[in-house]
């Protein structure tokens, strides 16, 4: 009752039956079938009178059905050994039938279902809770991609002869390339010539593990040949064995700021052209009011 009965109450209240594919169907029908054929044999004596060396040969058929059906293959695999154990038993058949003594076959079939139920039971309850762990995880991980996906600071992953291997959709909409076409090609594809030792020789250093980190503004062409300035961090991810795995990279797009600061800068120096020329202008002028105060003065 507590261990075939109750988990069958509760496991059937919470079961749905719309997520089983013609594939599983075919397969759930092949394990059902083989699951009462090995029971039979076992407990109907149809592989002879002294079948208990085989007693635990539907063992891996609880396992399969519980891996693969999870809390339906834990129910119907534990319900179809149960019944088939108990009703063959009843009826003298079985390596737990002992003559004259039903209730002593009856205990002996009790201890057999006690193991087998707690075995696909305990299971079933370590595969779900590896399940939640695992979707609680990949929940986490799918609202980091749509951040990352969607965030002015882009998130990638580099390899550490520059590959690209992770790249969110910002950074392919900022240099014009799809995520295919950057996924195949190495960073210095987009890097201006000018700027690729600077950002190459700091990722060496990384490598060798001179530094942990370092900042860098450079150039990218993009697709179209304009060019982008961008910021980076850049980083390194080290394995268990503080091996470096691949570069972690941060970019942000900095080609306003800079557009600005050449914009100041232009200024600046036109601003400069204009005080000097004023200034040579005045020069000028105060030059011949001394000569003409000098020539009145003369006079």
């Amino acid at each position: 009752g507590i261990l075939i009965a109750t988990p069958i109450l509760i496991l059937f209240s919470r079961l749905s039956f719309n997520r089983f594919s013609l594939e599983n169907i075919v397969e759930a029908s092949i394990l059902l079938i083989s699951l009462v054929v090995v029971s039979k044999m076992v407990f109907a004596q149809w592989i002879g009178n002294n079948p208990y060396p085989l007693a635990f040969l539907p063992f891996p058929l609880l396992l399969w059905a519980v891996y693969r059906y999870s809390g339906l293959g834990t129910i119907i695999s534990i319900l179809v050994v149960s019944t088939i154990s108990i009703w063959e038993t009843i009826h003298g058949k079985g390596p737990f039938y002992i003559n004259d003594e039903p209730n002593t076959s009856l205990l002996l079939v009790q201890t057999y279902l006690g193991v087998a139920s707690s075995m696909a039971l305990t299971f079933y309850t370590s595969l779900t809770e590896k399940e939640r762990v695992y979707e609680s995880l990949r929940k986490s991980e799918e609202q980091l991609t749509r951040t990352e996906e969607f965030s002015l600071i882009m998130v990638t992953h580099v390899g550490l002869d520059g590959s690209w291997l992770k790249v969110p959709q910002t950074l392919c909409d900022l240099l014009g390339y799809t995520r295919e076409e950057l996924l195949d090609q190495n960073f210095r594809f987009v890097t201006h010539p000018d700027d690729f030792m600077a950002d190459w020789s700091q990722c060496q250093r990384l490598i060798r593990g001179e530094i942990k980190s370092f900042d860098l503004e450079k150039r990218c062409i993009r697709k179209d040949g304009e060019i982008t300035w961008v910021y980076l961090n850049y980083s390194i991810v080290l394995d268990a064995q503080n091996n470096p795995v691949h570069f972690l990279n941060y970019i942000r797009d900095i080609t306003e700021r800079k557009n600005l600061e050449d914009a100041l800068k232009k200024y600046s120096g036109e601003l400069e052209d204009r005080v000097k020329e004023r200034t040579q202008a005045l020069e000028r002028s105060n030059q011949s009011l001394e000569e003409f105060a000098y020539l009145a003065s003369h006079d």
